[in-house]
């Protein structure tokens, strides 16, 4: 109990000499004691402890390995280090002891490294040990396959959960969405959005918002001007990431439909769109949109808004093809970006932290004491 208590304290150096001496004086640590060393180091990221400790606790107690092995690739995942992670996945999916929270870990540090490949090989392993597919599991394959553009592929997943008592929820889609928008496959985004319908998952506002940016994206302005109706249709009103990317549909356009846009922009009635889209000016109301302070990120709601204010603001400053845009970074830069995504890093998680990681590498580059 001592031992433990320590740890979890965070007191791993009082755990660690407290372990050592019940050793040393012949009694043998119990189960508690090596697990609770080894989360403790996990969450210290000394995962060279945490490694030695998984060793020693194996040794001891051999039926805890597919647990501590587990524990060790969910700390690499986090850290994006997908090879140390496969390296502990490996023995445990070859003797048939890894569960699907060990496959759930695999897959996330796929995801976060973007190794849609690898990710695929882990999931159709882990269908082939009759390993049944959750929430967690699906969502993390999606999220690789969507990161490197397998949109299809991810597509065919998504139709595929259905087979397993898994329809997603609104976030799921919405993610996926929003990969779509980025690649400006417009025909894929609609059949995500059918097969979302199609469950009875109702959309919200964000969902409605990637699939308008996808249309934004290829110009295609009449699409995204009835999904506007539709949307208004449903109950939800237009906010500024929707008013954003209907005029973005309109700038897109060819020929451009800069009365649209106008007419559009007077006829919205929202005091927050057009204070931000116009009085803050495009590219600092989209900085302005990483501001957290009213918002609670582990919220599936306010993580999504979030999620969206970084990808609207990479529109802004990526080209479609990768490269950045100088002018627009250094003014992301001097309207504060860095700053805001460096906090919003510190609460993010998941698609949202990868996001920011992505974004935050980008802008670095174009800091006054790295750019000339």
């Amino acid at each position: 109990m001592l031992i433990q208590g320590w740890a979890r304290a965070g007191e791993l150096t009082l755990a660690a000499r407290w372990m050592e001496r019940l050793c040393s004086s012949g009694h043998r640590p119990n189960e508690g004691c090596f697990l609770a060393l080894l989360v403790a180091f996990c969450q210290r990221k000394d995962l060279n402890s945490a490694e030695a400790t998984v060793q020693e606790m194996v040794q001891e107690y051999p039926h805890l390995r597919p647990q501590a092995h587990t524990i060790l690739v969910d700390a690499y995942a986090k850290e994006g280090n997908l090879q140390r992670a496969e390296h502990w996945m490996r023995p445990i999916a070859q003797d048939g002891e890894a569960t699907v929270v060990s496959y759930g870990a695999i897959l996330d540090a796929c995801a976060k490294t973007s190794h849609a490949v690898k990710a695929m090989e882990w999931h159709e392993r882990m269908l082939t040990q009759n390993v049944r597919p959750n929430k967690h599991t699906s969502t993390a394959l999606l999220t690789a396959l969507a990161s490197c553009g397998y949109l299809q592929e991810a597509l065919e997943i998504l139709k595929s959960m259905g087979a397993y008592g898994l329809v997603g929820d609104a976030i799921t889609y919405t993610s996926l969405l929003g990969a779509c928008a980025k690649a400006r496959e417009v025909e894929c985004a609609e059949q995500v959005f059918g097969l979302m319908q199609e469950r009875g998952i109702q959309p919200n506002i964000l969902t409605y918002t990637s699939l308008a940016r996808a249309y934004a994206n290829c110009g295609k302005w009449q699409k995204a001007e009835k999904l506007g109706i539709r949307m208004e249709g449903a109950g939800l009103r237009m906010n500024d990431f929707f008013l954003y990317a209907l005029l973005l549909a309109y700038g897109m356009a060819y020929p451009k439909q800069e009365k649209r846009a106008e007419e559009t922009f007077l006829r919205v009635e929202c005091e927050d769109c057009h204070n931000n889209l116009a009085e803050k000016g495009g590219l600092s109301a989209l900085v302005e949109q990483l501001d957290f302070s009213s918002l609670d990120v582990k919220k599936d709601h306010d993580h999504d808004l979030l999620l969206e204010a970084v990808w609207n603001l990479e529109d802004l400053i990526v080209h479609q093809d990768g490269h950045p845009l100088e002018r627009f970074c250094y003014l992301a830069v001097e309207a504060g970006a860095i700053e805001k995504l460096q906090k919003l890093r510190e609460v993010g998680a998941g698609e949202l932290l990868l996001a920011v990681e992505k974004l935050l590498d980008t802008l670095n580059a174009f800091m006054p004491d790295t750019k000339g």
